[in-house]
């Protein structure tokens, strides 16, 4: 089949269920799971609902088969509310076999005209370009398959540039800032030892990397090995966030008709996720089998800069507006998130009469880390470049530092064990699977609790008390499920299919992870407007992150520890009896194949979903 993207979310939407932004049954699309050989690798921290490392953590073309779920009644497939995706990746066999693809689009190959009318194309291209190769490296016991995929789509960070004259131009993106407006910035710059960058903002983009090992060892008649380890790397560089300050807005952006900034103001977003796995399949005999799984998978999402580290530094036009941007972006430096999750699962099968026993063991912990901090090199807006030049007062002034020594760091981490047995009987053509899973979670972080939040005589609306501290009580979930599934003609043509059952998800780590920073309880932001403080930086342009932080120390500013006997600005906290969502589902459905020389069929069902718990923010 064609796919545009040449990603497993393009052949999602084949199933009915799949929704935007991968949202499946109508659920928010940051719970839909994606495996990629029993390893989740989809956004686990929840910023966005899109799938780990920009929605590609594996090339297509490593890709041996998916499945879309949504009502497994299968009691291995856990973790989500709406639905999940499950892929194979591709292995070896005693046939070499090399594949080389290359995709190309751009603008050169679109039309340029509409009935005579010719149209103003903008440039743009994507080039994708990858190699797979799978074999033997002993005959019939050894196998090996690779693959390396690149990706890259080049644009301009901005599409605004330099006037010569002063005079902005919208029509042809044309800014009011001259180059010998930048220029006089970037030299007076040069003498705090900063290089500002190019004022050439043509070289963006993204650029993606992917890359898969797979061997797969026949030990003996009876064992498999499977050993797999994959990686995505993607980059996109952009533009400075385009009004956010400390104090006052400007109306315009950083990079607009008004206003311009250097290369070196610029950003990256770097996604990206890794994951490896040792899988052992052992059939001991034809009514015993065992299979063993131990997993690593880390899922990234950071801001880099090509700048130093030196405060970002606004210049406006002196009427209230921007006009020049520099130094490292405001929101990107220490800023990103990472989880990694380790898991193991042992699963054995019996097989007796009429029966298949499953009994399941899987053992899980996952740590979160977050970093967010606005101005962490420091911040300075002045009202106009003359100000700056002479080293008058700036209009304002932001750091954000962390308490006591080190870079803060906001860690979650939950431990879980789950437990399920199953029975699938065979009855004729129907076959019944029934059983149930029983998951228990702990809930654990670096939070820290505010003296005043301590006290049970602090309440909040509706006599509501909030410690932002503690974490939940440790969660312990049931999962009975039934479903059934009956060849009505004994002939593959005619199924019948159904079931009920209770499903457990998880929520975006983000929601937990970031309670010990949005509370102020690893470090503080200074926003600092207040004249009487900046006029102390009359004279001085502190560039030192320690400069900074003994400054505010010096005029106020808690730098050491949080004061626990004061209300934070913001309270942000989860209620000790939380639990993790967990929803009821029910469906019927039904599926002919139509007795034709060529594939033909048709399917109709019903799912019937109601949440038993479910995530309430307030």
């Amino acid at each position: 089949l064609p796919s545009v993207d040449r990603t497993l979310p393009d052949y999602a939407r084949l199933s009915p269920f799949y929704g935007p932004e991968n949202s499946l049954s109508g659920r928010d699309g940051r719970g839909t799971t994606l495996n990629i050989d029993g390893v989740a690798l989809n956004n686990t921290f929840g910023t966005s609902s899109a799938f780990a490392a920009a929605g590609a953590p594996v090339s297509l073309d490593a890709i041996r088969e998916a499945q879309v779920t949504v009502a497994p009644y299968d009691l291995s497939q856990n973790n989500f509310i709406g639905g999940g995706i499950n892929a194979v990746t591709k292995s070896g066999s005693n046939k070499f076999q090399a594949d080389a693809y290359v995709y190309y689009s751009g603008s050169s190959l679109s039309g340029s005209r509409i009935e005579g009318t010719k149209l103003e194309k903008e440039k743009q291209s994507k080039l994708l370009a990858g190699v797979s190769l799978g074999g033997r490296i002993v005959e019939n016991k050894l196998f090996y398959f690779v693959n390396y995929e690149y990706e890259r789509r080049p644009e301009p960070v901005s599409r605004w540039t330099l006037s010569e004259d002063g005079v902005a131009n919208t029509a042809t993106m044309t800014s009011r800032v001259t180059k010998a407006d930048m220029d006089t910035f970037a030299n007076a710059l040069a003498e705090y030892g900063y290089k500002a960058g190019s004022t050439d903002l043509s070289n963006g983009g993204s650029t993606s990397h992917k890359g898969l090992v797979r061997l797969d060892w026949n030990i003996s008649p009876k064992h498999n090995l499977m050993a797999r380890f994959n990686f995505s790397q993607n980059t996109q560089v952009c533009a400075p966030s385009a009004s956010s300050t400390v104090g006052s807005r400007a109306a315009s952006a950083r990079i607009s008709k008004d206003a311009y900034a250097f290369s070196n103001n610029c950003y990256n977003i770097n996604d990206g996720a890794w994951s490896g796995i040792l899988d052992l399949k052992s059939h001991v005999s034809p009514l015993f089998s065992n299979r063993f799984m131990l997993s690593v998978s880390d899922v990234y999402n950071k801001r880099s800069s090509n700048s130093s580290i030196f405060p970002h530094v606004d210049i406006w036009d002196g009427n209230g507006n921007a006009f020049m941007s520099a130094g490292y972006e405001l929101f990107s430096w220490n800023t990103g998130n990472n989880v990694r999750t380790y898991s193991m699962k042992e699963q054995v099968k019996f097989t007796f009469m009429k029966n298949i026993v499953t009994l399941g063991v899987v053992a899980e912990h996952q740590r979160s880390q977050t970093n967010y901090m606005q101005a962490g090199t420091g911040y300075y807006k002045y009202a106009t470049l003359q100000d700056f030049l002479d080293k008058d007062a700036p209009i304002a002034f932001g750091y954000t530092y962390g308490y006591g020594d080190g870079v803060p760091q906001s860690e979650f981490r939950t431990s879980s064990l789950g437990v399920y047995l199953q029975d699938q009987i065979t009855f004729g053509t129907f076959v019944l699977n029934w059983g149930i899973r029983g998951d228990l979670i702990y809930f654990d972080g670096n939070a820290v609790s505010s003296d005043i939040l301590l006290d049970k005589n602090t309440k909040f609306r509706n006599n509501l008390h909030i410690d932002n501290g503690t974490w939940p009580e440790r969660n312990f979930l049931l999962s009975p499920r039934i479903g059934f599934n009956w060849d009505i003609n004994d002939d593959g043509h005619f199924i019948a299919r159904g079931g009920a059952g209770i499903f457990a998800g998880s929520i975006p780590t983000v929601l937990f992870a970031s309670i010990p920073t949005y509370c102020g309880a690893i470090q503080n932001y200074a926003a600092v407007t207040d004249p009487n403080i900046l006029q102390r930086l009359q004279g001085k342009f502190l560039t030192g992150q320690s400069e900074m932080k003994q400054f505010l120390s010096e005029n106020g500013y808690n730098t050491e520890k949080p004061d626990m006997g004061v209300m934070p600005n913001t309270v942000c906290a989860v209620h000790h009896t939380f639990k993790l969502p967990q929803t009821v589902k029910t469906s019927l459905g039904f599926d002919y194949s139509f007795y034709t020389d060529f594939p033909l069929s048709m399917q109709a069902e019903v799912i019937y979903s109601k949440d038993l718990n479910s995530v309430w923010i307030k």
